[in-house]
């Protein structure tokens, strides 16, 4: 697909803020309370549905199209369902980052009334209720890109959208633990299960990759040409998967 630089990189960010909004919620959920982790997770999903939608208002040249797709939905267009799951996301998402910058003192200063005011956003159901829009923009992008008429995307249709939400949640994970580990915040259990978490995933995502290379068959071989192997052979299974999981 001759695609603008705008969309991988649209794919990357949208996979981060996926992956993030997954291992927060988990974490929520199981009662694991670390407020650096919680800041660093809602901070990135705020960023990450910032950026995600000008890039693809910006590949599209003209902002008015984008306006027209929100004119309906279509439940049967991967284009029409990633499109308003990330304006439920992003909204969510802004919400409960507005909360957390309320609570750090961003927002606000003295003003008691307005303070009192946005800590009523109930953080904490937010965040579970902004996890299925936050899955569905991960793993749709790989539903989208199946669509197209490119023979290697078309054929391994089934794997594309796990194979894409797992690369998002291994992107993630290293991230927060990037996050943590420069600014001396997180707690050394959260690290241990950052470190943990994310061996395991980067194994799920190299059997996925695999998987998609068997399904695939003789439409896989371009991955190998001379063109395209250091990107795929050196760039992603040596340098996304093998290197991160060794170090």
């Amino acid at each position: 697909a001759h695609w603008t630089w705008q969309i991988p990189i649209y794919f990357w960010l949208g996979g981060i803020g996926a992956g993030t909004q997954l291992f927060a919620t988990v974490a929520q959920l199981l009662g694991h309370k670390d407020e650096a982790l919680t800041r660093a997770s809602r901070y990135t999903v705020l960023v990450t549905m910032l950026l995600s939608p000008v890039l693809l208002i910006w590949d599209l040249g003209r902002p008015e199209r984008f306006y027209n797709m929100m004119r309906i939905l279509k439940l049967r267009s991967p284009m029409s369902t990633q499109s308003w799951s990330l304006l439920a996301f992003g909204n969510l998402g802004g919400l409960i980052a507005t909360r957390q910058a309320a609570e750090d003192g961003l927002l606000f200063g003295d003003n008691f009334l307005s303070r009192r005011a946005i800590r009523l956003i109930p953080a904490r159901l937010l965040t579970v209720l902004a996890l299925p829009f936050g899955l569905f923009v991960g793993f749709n992008t790989g539903n989208l890109i199946s669509e197209t008429s490119v023979p290697i995307w078309a054929r391994n249709w089934m794997l594309m959208a796990p194979t894409f939400l797992t690369s998002g949640l291994s992107t993630a994970l290293s991230w927060l633990s990037l996050v943590l580990h420069l600014g001396r915040w997180g707690e050394a259990k959260t690290l241990r299960v950052l470190h943990r978490a994310e061996k395991a995933v980067i194994i799920i995502e190299g059997l996925l990759i695999g998987a998609s290379l068997i399904r695939m068959g003789r439409w896989s071989k371009p991955l190998f040409s001379r063109e395209v192997a250091p990107l795929f052979v050196g760039g992603s299974l040596i340098g996304g998967l093998i290197a991160p999981f060794l170090l």
